[in-house]
């Protein structure tokens, strides 16, 4: 038998497997092996208290733990970001499992309002930097920071839609920018596009007090960051929405039409502020120059290290 901590998450519908200590393994350097573990028969009962306990068979007696892939988490099925009030917002995950995360992130300071599961009870009460809070959590048992080889490990389709970092990097620095005046969320558009094209969808959200908008809605807008003869960031028609694969630097529908802008004129800081001055509202504008710049690093930090842009489902919703 084996006590797992109180302060560990046990994603709904995970299968928890145990690991001995092998010291024999890596060239001598040790690993954990399920090797000589029953896994497959393995139970995880809560008992009155609250207190839970694994119970499994191994012919070994040696160190012991529970093991879970960093990478099962991944791919994220959707996610949102939605302003809730100055140099404010919440960023909403959906993971796999019917996992729902949720952050609030302020001015350098972040903190984790859902899941409401009792082993993340101290750290609700938080507020952490960005990068701070993710790392905490991975000790939770939440790991939340991917990396292109946890891509490779969940499904080769995933791993065909990973972005260039470089483009990622100045996607998030960009779109952060925007996070005081905009909500945002993936693009169905964006996974079907090469590395070096990365797509956003962006709406304006100025009324702290408004529900969020709706995927359906008519209000978004794709944002499209691109390396093709050289980096810029853009604004798409309303029809690119309806792109789903990109070929020989044209983003195409199905029915081969191309949505892909002109490179003249564009604006090659990948700085999207500066396209939005010629589209939004004085007040739009004002409240994005405005904001706190320990705010949008905040935004900036959590989209990076979560590569939000990058390890979405290939088929998560629209």
């Amino acid at each position: 038998q084996y006590s797992l901590p109180a302060d560990v998450l046990i994603p709904k519908g995970a299968k928890l497997r145990v690991g001995r200590w092998n010291a024999a393994l890596a060239e001598g350097k040790g690993g954990w092996d399920e090797d000589g573990i029953m896994n497959d028969d393995a139970q995880l009962e809560v008992k009155e208290d609250g207190s839970r306990v694994l119970t499994f068979q191994t012919m070994y007696l040696t160190a012991l733990a529970v093991l879970q892939p960093r990478w099962a988490c991944f791919p994220y099925e959707s996610w949102v970001l939605q302003p809730t009030a100055p140099n404010r917002a919440m960023l909403s995950v959906q993971l796999p499992g019917e996992m729902l995360v949720k952050f609030e992130i302020g001015s350098g300071l972040c903190r984790v309002i859902e899941p409401s599961d009792e082993a993340l009870k101290p750290l609700r009460s938080q507020w952490l930097p960005a990068m701070q809070l993710l790392q905490t959590l991975k000790h939770h048992g939440l790991n939340l920071i991917p990396c292109d080889d946890d891509a490779v490990k969940v499904s080769e389709a995933l791993a065909s839609t990973v972005k260039d970092r470089s483009l990622e990097e100045s996607a998030c620095l960009g779109i952060s920018v925007l996070a005081p005046a905009y909500a945002m969320t993936h693009s169905p558009a964006n996974v079907g596009l090469s590395k070096d094209e990365i797509v956003v969808r962006v709406a304006t959200s100025l009324d702290y007090q408004a529900p969020p908008i709706r995927r359906e809605s008519d209000k978004w807008r794709s944002l499209l960051f691109r390396d093709h003869e050289l980096r810029y960031c853009t604004m798409l028609d309303a029809s690119a929405e309806k792109a789903t694969h990109g070929k020989e630097g044209m983003i195409l529908d199905n029915e081969g039409t191309n949505h892909a802008p002109p490179t003249v004129g564009l604006e090659t800081r990948c700085f999207p502020l500066s396209i939005i001055k010629d589209r939004a509202d004085e007040a739009t504008v004002a409240r994005c120059e405005e904001s706190s710049p320990s705010f949008t690093e905040s935004v900036r930090v959590m989209f990076d290290a979560m590569r939000l842009f990058s390890f979405v489902s290939p088929t998560a919703p629209t």
